[in-house]
């Protein structure tokens, strides 16, 4: 039986790797990385391809460790806080992610300044496009500010 488990056991790990376009911001493709992850298992050496499912033939998923995937953690939690969150977290987040590839932030403080923006907002039930708009253009406020912030502390 270990023999078989041995058999059946993937030679490599796929990553999945989103390339953004600063450009063309927010467009991105998705391409796999097969090899193998480092020792923080989340950069992947390998060759980059396009995934091909019918080449691949199974992909197994794991559940995934949310204190390593801090900005998953918190779309969840804005999900199921309801109400304006969700509208915070998106505008909280194409802030810090334009700020990350103009290289006024890293990659890692992303999660910061929208965690930041999340806890300093006052939810509100969204109702109207004025609503959401209101909410929308505080929740960039805040984040460019979280992000000034940031900006000077790394100086």
């Amino acid at each position: 039986q270990v023999e078989e488990a041995e058999k059946t056991k993937p030679s490599h790990r796929l990553g999945i790797v989103f390339n953004l376009h600063k450009k063309n911001y927010p467009q991105f493709t998705v391409d796999v990385v097969i090899g193998e992850p480092d020792d923080s298992n989340t950069v992947f050496t390998g060759k980059v391809e396009k995934l091909d499912i019918a080449r691949v033939g199974r992909l197994d998923f794991e559940s995934v460790d949310l204190a390593r995937a801090p900005c998953l953690r918190l779309a969840l939690d804005a999900a199921h806080s309801g109400r304006s969150y969700p509208a915070a977290l998106n505008a909280a987040d194409e802030i810090a992610v334009g700020a990350f590839l103009d290289g006024m932030i890293s990659f890692d403080r992303i999660g910061d300044i929208i965690e930041r923006v999340l806890e300093d907002h006052d939810a509100t039930l969204i109702q109207t496009i004025t609503d959401f708009n209101e909410v929308d253009r505080e929740a960039r406020r805040a984040a460019a500010l979280a992000v000034k912030a940031q900006s000077r502390s790394k100086t």
